[in-house]
């Protein structure tokens, strides 16, 4: 590994880990998302026990308690948002090293170079690697999975395969939305098995399958019922693996005894994994079940949870957390924000222009990769683009748009366009490299200097504090940030303002002109609760005329700041 490469990784590392604990004269957190991440991992009891949160795998609870007992941190809620923080610095440079040697490997070290300074400051990495959400750990684990597929797809090894298939079932157990890579696994074996038959391509996906399900259950073992692993599956998929390998170096009746066994050992497989996940219906799962011997199935509770928070994500659940987003446009509003706080516009233009390029690239190809003229450059652009195109395409059209969903394409996104830029004509790779390489690290550079200054609220806290009086009360939104209140003298109160209680009539409304009534101060700690209710005349009528009249000043306050 060259200096300049050794000087990118240590700036990579340097800015991750400048002003972590920034926030810290916050009590417990400042990110609603890291406080439930650290109250969810200081009631988990054991490996085995179902934690009562579906929105993330269990996996990074214990991969933080890990971090915690490591560290010397212990089990108290602090110890856990610091050691979650430094998993996530982990996770987020150990994504950007699988990213380099991808990138190094399949397209030239000055390719891998201009990824890390790229991903270096990229500002929706540099800020998921400072909180103890789980949005870097899944995104190192996505990065994996990539780089095993880019392995199998070379080499077609069966170890190439079982690493793929481990890597996806941990990542499955950090967040289900791994399950997107099932498309570059297909076509990682697709490519490394081509000219070699189906029987090439049913061993390796039976090594993945068998791998990745051990791999999720031994992550996440309480996902099943009881805890008890999907032993049959296992074993069945890996006879299928072991038969096939002995029909290809046998002939005669052997061979044609072995492929029978395969073939029916698939099928055998194929129902269990219906039986296994609930697909069609629990009479038709428990039927299949009794048949095929399928073991252990799904937690009920886990099945239930993991759908909760799809709906949510489609838009099917109503919560008050997402209402946020009901008025937003698909596309246009994940691409606005991934230009303004995510990614920047010059980097995701460039992400663009590569993916298009990318996919045409393959396209006009598509002869000679039939006829096995593949190098390991298309192997990795098609690989990166398996996952990151399908992927930008779902996460573009979800009724839910938070941005740190877009973590794991981050990687993928800083290497295809490292990949165009070092392939433009000569008199365009120049300044269209700088121009890229500068707008990335202005947005960076913006994004990190909100760590020079002290949190926000903090700053709020220290200015409101002292005009406080003993007995006021202190109205704040719920379901928004609060801020700590410490008076030069005596007590405060609190207030809330249910804004996002429905119905918008009777009982909430007197509970709201109550609260407000009784308040001598009004502390509105961001626009997202207010905003949603101005945009949402239709379902909070009531609720907006009295944000309008506490704008207005007629409600009886003055707007200090």
């Amino acid at each position: 590994m060259r200096k300049r490469t050794l000087l990118l990784f240590l700036l990579a590392f340097v800015l991750r880990l400048l002003l972590q604990g920034w926030d810290f004269g916050i009590t417990t957190s400042s990110h609603p998302d890291e406080r439930q991440v650290g109250f969810v991992t200081e009631r988990a009891e054991g490996w085995f026990a179902d934690p009562d949160f579906y929105a993330y795998g269990s996996l990074h609870f214990q991969a933080i308690r890990l971090t915690a007992t490591v560290l010397g941190l212990g089990d108290n809620l602090r110890g856990l948002l610091v050691s979650g923080r430094a998993l996530s610095l982990a996770a987020s440079m150990l994504a950007i090293v699988l990213g380099w040697l991808i990138a190094s490997r399949a397209w030239g070290r000055r390719t891998g170079d201009l990824f890390v300074l790229l991903a270096a400051w990229v500002p929706l990495d540099l800020q998921q690697s400072h909180y103890t959400t789980v949005e870097a750990h899944h995104a190192a684990w996505v990065i994996a999975a990539l780089a095993a597929c880019f392995w199998l797809a070379r080499s077609g090894r069966p170890l190439a395969a079982a690493a793929t298939g481990a890597a996806i079932g941990a990542s499955l157990a950090v967040k289900v939305a791994s399950l997107a890579l099932g498309l570059p696994l297909v076509l990682a074996v697709l490519l490394a098995v081509q000219g070699r038959g189906v029987l090439a391509a049913l061993r390796l996906l039976a090594i993945a399958g068998a791998t990745g399900l051990a791999s999720f259950w031994l992550c996440q073992p309480w996902a099943f019922a009881n805890g008890r692993p999907p032993y049959i599956v296992i074993l069945i998929a890996a006879l299928v693996a072991v038969a096939i390998t002995v029909a290809e170096n046998k002939t005669g009746r052997l061979r044609t005894a072995m492929i029978w066994v395969a073939i029916f050992g698939a099928a055998i497989a194929a129902l269990q994994l219906v039986a296994l996940v609930g697909l069609f219906g629990e009479a038709v799962s428990a039927r299949l079940g009794s048949v095929v011997l399928a073991g252990a199935g799904l937690n009920p509770s886990y099945v239930e949870g993991v759908g909760r928070e799809i709906a949510m994500v489609v838009g099917r659940a109503d919560l008050a957390y997402v209402r946020i987003y009901a008025h937003t446009l698909p596309v246009l509003y994940p691409l606005r924000e991934l230009a303004i706080w995510g990614w920047g516009a010059l980097l995701l233009l460039a992400t663009f222009a590569g993916s298009a390029a990318g996919c045409w690239w393959i396209a006009r190809r598509w002869h000679r990769w039939f006829g096995g003229h593949r190098t390991d450059s298309s192997i990795a652009l098609a690989i990166i683009l398996a996952w990151l195109v399908p992927m930008a395409l779902r996460l573009s059209t979800l009724q839910v748009k938070f941005l740190r969903y877009w973590e794991p394409l981050v990687v993928p996104a800083a290497l295809i366009a490292s990949w165009w830029l070092m392939r433009l004509p000569r008199k365009f790779r120049r300044p269209a490299t700088a121009a890229v390489v500068a707008g990335t690290v202005l947005w960076g550079l913006a994004y990190s200097w909100a760590f020079i200054e002290p949190h926000p609220h903090r700053t709020a806290s220290e200015w409101i504090s002292p005009m406080l009086g003993d007995e006021q009360v202190v109205a704040f939104e719920h379901w928004d940030e609060h801020i700590d209140l410490r008076p030069a003298r005596g007590v405060v109160q609190r207030a809330e303002l249910p804004s996002y209680e429905l119905p918008d009539e009777g009982r909430k409304i007197e509970l709201w002109t109550s609260a407000l009534a009784s308040a001598d101060w009004v502390v509105l700690t961001s626009n997202r609760v207010f905003r949603t209710v101005l945009a949402s005349p239709e379902r909070f009528p009531q609720t907006a005329r009295l944000y309008r009249l506490l704008f207005s000043g007629e409600a009886g306050f003055e707007i200090l700041t």
